[in-house]
């Protein structure tokens, strides 16, 4: 079937007299003959308020917009619109008020002020909408993302703001929480159906599955599957439902919002690889395949069509069954031979209603007394195991900060001031008002269940404000004594000290001696380095001497040789030698043998030669002496060498014995230190969770006392609520046969004929819808 063909059914459906008088059934067409015609694809994300929504959104998005909690959050109706890269309005929002007054954000991170119930405002009250524009998935088409508030929120408005606009959207996203589908879920889910043919089912908390437990994503999603099979399908009911897919909102949003640094509190700070591994093990991106297959497969067109087709039938089935009742009552009534018969079985009726109506009350009363015992018992139940995760989540945080006797010393330094006793005081008491906001919200829940299942038969569900006083939980803790130990071990102290001032004397001491160590291999190596060189110069000066001697060679042997010589001689003339004094000497030429020998140049060399063996013999001498004098010299200071080695080993053992005994004696006031300070811990720890438990045990006493208060307040309006709905379904009853009883037969067969003529047109126009 067509649009065209849908709309032409619509216009029939206005023209019809029955639905024409039906503001209610009037408004529903207008949705949806609205979605039917509308550009942009709507998907609600619905759900309880515990399964994650808002992050599920976020991760959709890809930035940390939404708030997100354990406690209620959304307020408000929240419009995702995805819009082009290009397109003006692209992160920013707008702010619509029920005054008709409307804002723009330019900063997406100010937008929890307008979507939470912790705000400052009455924003369910003072806002209709806040509509914002990212682009979040690959593509151009305008897809539209709703976050509603949900049907068992306890924040007023919630019912009739998520109902309203389910009736508007084309299909419906529904998110999970880690318990898996519940019977709230089969309510709301069927509530939904009445609405919607398209519902994409997702089991969120992938990362916080238990896998010690047996606990995996395909077990959830067959649970689902099996759950959805016996109570919807089984029972009649036909939707177009996906696969259902297991996910982590939180793991995909980390991995995309990069202003998120870890993925729990406690987790290391991510790099970009750990990231993308998030990601991918998310389970994220069997969604977003989802959604734009629908998209460009343009399943979507089919969804839009069918899910217009599925609200049509849904009005169109209950106006039959309506007509059907109100037409075979008429008929009976017309089938009398007169008035007075007629009367007579008006009556009878009415009696029979009258009649019957204090046994069914008593029976409806007692439904609701035994539904109460079994909801209570598991509202109890509920307390006690949700004190249980308390205790255990405060005793590992405390096992967690607490792991050394110095982190009681600098608790309050990294808790901003707080002492241990008054931060654990504050953490216990945000966990018990967070437990006594959700013991709320799973008190109201299950009052309207118990409400819901009393008047199973009625065309509208009709929820009634339980008023309840808001007792406050506050708990005091006194800080743990944490001095019932002493740790002054001075007597130990002192004699490390001394050992320690013995071993600083040692050490002075072994340092002197490896100074005039080093001096003394120093003088040593140089004392080496002269007898060397002497060595050296002895050795050329020897050298050179026995060149010279070499040079001088052998003694020359003694020659003689003759030469003819001549000479003057005097001779004297004899007399009295008056004429030798008058004239002078006579003189004679002669000449004669001269004899001629080697004699000089033997002593020369007689001489030389001696003075050589005498260089020689001096020098060897002198090399003898100047060694044996640096040959002493250095014997002496292998000597002092020696002793000095002696004295650093034996300095370096008594070092050693020291450095050992004093670090035995350190390891021994270590352990004592340590064992008083473990001690010390663990009764600080062990005073600590005492009274942990002992302040949630009495909460836990508390908060049941409170819930047993708040059923007992609540029941008895219930069975009232139940009982007067009753009453006015009968009062109706018994009005309707009462103007029978009164009317005359024309105004019966006209009206007849008009119930009949309604339902002709009905069933053709349900015969369409279906075929």
């Amino acid at each position: 079937m067509d649009k065209n063909e849908i709309e032409k059914i619509i216009t029939q459906l206005r023209n019809n007299s029955t639905v024409k008088k039906s503001k209610q059934i009037l408004a529903d067409i207008k949705h949806i003959d609205s979605r039917l015609n509308e550009d942009v694809f709507k998907l609600a994300v619905v759900g309880e308020f515990s399964s994650g929504k808002s992050t599920f959104i976020n991760a959709i998005i890809g930035m940390d917009l939404l708030s997100h909690s354990t406690e209620e959050t959304t307020a408000t109706l929240t419009y995702i619109t995805n819009v082009n890269a290009k397109d003006d309005r692209i992160n920013t929002c707008k702010v619509n008020y029920r005054s008709g007054k409307s804002i723009i954000l330019k900063d997406l991170s100010c937008l929890s002020d307008y979507t939470t119930a912790q705000s400052g405002n009455n924003v369910a009250a003072e806002i209709s909408s806040v509509e914002i524009y990212v682009n979040f998935i690959n593509s151009d088409y305008p897809i539209m993302i709703i976050d509603t508030p949900g049907l068992n929120g306890v924040a007023d408005d919630h019912r009739e703001i998520t109902l309203e606009e389910i009736k508007k959207v084309h299909a419906c996203i529904y998110v999970l929480p880690l318990k898996g589908i519940s019977k709230t879920d089969i309510d709301f889910i069927y509530i939904i159906q009445q609405y919607q043919n398209k519902i994409i089912f997702l089991q969120n908390f992938k990362d916080a599955l238990n896998a010690y437990e047996g606990e995996t994503p395909e077990g959830k999603i067959e649970q689902i599957e099996d759950i959805l099979k016996k109570e919807l399908y089984d029972n009649g009911i036909k939707l177009d439902i996906e696969k259902p897919i297991c996910l982590s909102a939180l793991m995909a949003l980390v991995s995309k919002d990069k202003r998120i640094e870890r993925l729990y509190s406690d987790s290391p700070l991510l790099s970009d690889e750990e990231r993308k591994l998030l990601y991918d093990n998310s389970g994220f991106i069997d969604f977003e395949d989802t959604l734009i297959k629908m998209i460009e497969s343009g399943e979507y067109k089919k969804t839009i069509i069918s899910s217009s087709l599925r609200a049509l039938e849904q009005i169109v089935t209950e106006l039959i069954k309506e007509l059907t009742d109100e037409t075979a009552e008429m008929k009976v009534l017309m089938q009398t031979d007169s008035k007075n018969k007629q009367n007579y079985i008006l009556q009878n009726r009415i009696d029979n209603y009258k009649e019957k109506m204090s046994s069914e009350k008593k029976r409806l009363e007692n439904f609701v007394l035994a539904r109460k015992s079994d909801e209570f018992s598991l509202c109890k139940a509920f307390v006690k195991d949700s004190i249980d995760d308390i205790i255990d989540r405060i005793y590992a945080d405390v096992d967690d900060a607490l792991n050394q006797y110095e982190d009681i010393k600098s608790f309050s330094n990294r808790h901003s001031k707080m002492e241990i006793g008054e931060y654990y005081a504050d953490k216990c008491n945000k966990e018990i008002k967070n437990l006594k906001n959700n013991l709320d919200s799973t008190i109201r829940e299950v009052l309207q269940r118990i409400y819901t299942l009393s008047i199973l038969q009625a065309k509208k569900y009709t929820s009634k404000k339980v008023k309840s006083n808001q007792k406050q939980i506050e708990i005091s803790f006194s800080d743990p004594n944490i001095g019932k130990i002493d740790l002054d071990f001075n007597s130990e102290k002192q004699k490390i000290q001394k050992k320690q001032n013995e071993l600083s004397y040692n050490r002075i001491e072994l340092k002197s001696i490896k100074n005039n160590k080093d001096d003394n291999e120093n003088k040593l190596k140089d004392l080496e380095e002269i007898k060397n060189r002497e060595d050296e110069r002895h050795g050329l000066e020897a050298r050179n001497i026995e060149n010279s001697i070499n040079a001088l060679g052998s003694r020359p042997l003694r020659r003689v040789w003759y030469t003819s010589e001549t000479r003057t001689k005097t001779v004297y003339r004899g007399g009295i030698g008056f004429l030798d004094w008058l004239c002078g000497p006579k003189t004679e030429t002669e000449t004669y043998s001269k004899e001629h020998n080697n004699d000089d140049e033997i002593r020369n060399w007689d001489r030389e030669n001696a003075n050589l063996i005498d260089l020689k013999m001096n020098e060897n001498e002198k090399h003898k002496n100047l060694q044996r004098e640096n040959t002493r010299k250095i014997e002496s200071l292998k000597r002092i060498k020696a002793v000095n080695a002696a004295q650093t080993e034996k300095i370096e053992k008594e070092i050693h014995r020291l450095s050992k005994e004093i670090q035995e004696d350190k390891n021994d006031l270590a352990f004592l230190e340590n064992n008083a300070k473990r001690e010390l811990l663990n009764n600080a720890k062990k005073e600590l969770k005492e009274l942990i438990e002992k302040k949630c045990s009495d909460s836990c006493d508390l908060l049941i006392d409170y819930l047993s208060k708040m059923f007992e307040n609540n029941i008895p309006k219930i069975i009232d609520l139940t009982l007067d709905f009753y009453d006015k379904v009968i009062a109706s009853k018994i009005e309707m046969l009462n103007e029978f009883i009164e009317g005359n037969e024309k105004e019966l067969f006209t009206k007849y004929n008009s119930n009949d003529k309604d339902l002709k047109e009905l069933n053709l126009i349900l015969q369409k819808i279906t075929k």
